[in-house]
């Protein structure tokens, strides 16, 4: 999860990872600033139609002359084993405005209060930098 607060300005956050929607895993990206929206797509998968493994999502500061936005991948072992980007999203607004914001970057699980059973979550490597 990241997250962006300023005094005297609504929060702005991303949250990106794996979320089952009808009874099947994806990679879920909610994007917040005066609404909430989400998108869902289909992880890349390893071994037939049953996801295997873990999944890698890089959310990156990526901009061109019109400017910055942040991106969301799914990061994935390509041919001859090089690290492929799969595009999952682009949230063009989330750097829109350049003053300071404070930064809060995080990790989270949740399931549905009504769901039974135990939830299982593993976190790996987990990396930040800050460019200036």
């Amino acid at each position: 999860m990241l997250k962006l607060t300023r005094k005297g300005s609504k929060d702005k956050w991303l949250k990106a990872g794996v979320e089952f929607y009808n009874d099947r895993p994806f990679i879920s990206t909610v994007c917040t600033d005066n609404w909430s929206d989400w998108s869902v797509a289909p992880p890349v998968l390893t071994e037939g139609e049953k996801a295997v493994g873990e999944v890698v999502v890089e959310a990156i500061r990526q901009g061109d002359e019109l400017g910055s936005g942040l991106w969301v991948y799914q990061i994935v072992q390509g041919k001859d084993s090089k690290e492929e980007k799969i595009p999952l999203r682009e949230v063009a607004w989330f750097f829109a405005d350049e003053e300071e914001w404070s930064v809060e970057v995080g990790a989270y699980a949740a399931r549905l209060r009504n769901e039974g059973g135990e939830l299982e979550v593993r976190f790996g490597l987990f990396e930040f930098e800050q460019l200036s």
